[in-house]
C-alpha cells in the first residue's frame, strides 16, 4: 500500500499556495491539508469517531440557535494576514448571516464562531498558531475542546484593543449543552 507521500511525490511544489492545498484535500481523502500564512503546510489524519462525536454535538446544539445552514464543519477558510495568505480548515464555524453566495470565499467579517476540536497532531497548532491567525483574520469568537472523557469547552473573545483572544469562560462540554444557551455565549 502507498502513503500519500508515494501518491504525491513530484506534484508538491517546492512553494505551496492555496490553491495546491485545495487540490491536495480533493485528491487524498485521508489526510486533511492546512498551510499557514507563512507558507507551512500541515497534514493531519482526518480525525476519528470521537471528535466527530464532539463536532456532531456542538453542531446539533448551535444549530438549535442559528439554525442548520449557519453552523457548518470542516469549511475552508483563506486566511490573509500580514505573514501572507493560507488554508486552515476548523471543525466548526458559525456564519453571522446567510446573505452570502456560497462561491464568494468567507472573510472574518463573515464568521461569528470559529471551533477547534484538540487531536494530538494539532493541539499545539490549535492553540497558537491558528488562535493567532484567527484574532488578526478577524473572527470575534474562538472556542476550543480538549479531548477526553468529557471535554472541556474554553471560549476566547477577541479583544478590539489588543487584537488577541481573551479567555472567558471553560466549561464540561457535557455541562455546557444542557446548561447554556448559545445566543448567551456568542
Amino acid at each position: 500500500m502507498s502513503t500519500w507521500v508515494d501518491q504525491f511525490a513530484g506534484q508538491i511544489p517546492i512553494e505551496v499556495t492555496v490553491d495546491d492545498v485545495l487540490a491536495l484535500n480533493e485528491r487524498d481523502a485521508g489526510h486533511r491539508y492546512e498551510l499557514s500564512p507563512e507558507g507551512v503546510l500541515t497534514v493531519s489524519p482526518v480525525p476519528g469517531r470521537a471528535h466527530a462525536r464532539v463536532a456532531s454535538r456542538l453542531a446539533v446544539w448551535l444549530s438549535q440557535t442559528y439554525g442548520t445552514d449557519r453552523v457548518l464543519q470542516v469549511v475552508g477558510l483563506s486566511i490573509t494576514t500580514r505573514a501572507g495568505s493560507g488554508l486552515r480548515i476548523p471543525d466548526l464555524v458559525v456564519l453571522h448571516d446567510l446573505d452570502l453566495p456560497d462561491d464568494v470565499p468567507l472573510a472574518g467579517e463573515h464568521i461569528l464562531l470559529a471551533v477547534e476540536i484538540a487531536s494530538p497532531s494539532t493541539e499545539a497548532i490549535d492553540l497558537t498558531s491558528k488562535a493567532r491567525e484567527y484574532a488578526e483574520f478577524g473572527i470575534a469568537h474562538y472556542w476550543t475542546v480538549s479531548r477526553g472523557v468529557d471535554p472541556t469547552v474554553i471560549r476566547r473573545v477577541l479583544d478590539i484593543d489588543t487584537g488577541m483572544y481573551v479567555p472567558k469562560t471553560e466549561y464540561p462540554l457535557s455541562w455546557m449543552l444542557r446548561h447554556t444557551d448559545p445566543a448567551a455565549l456568542l
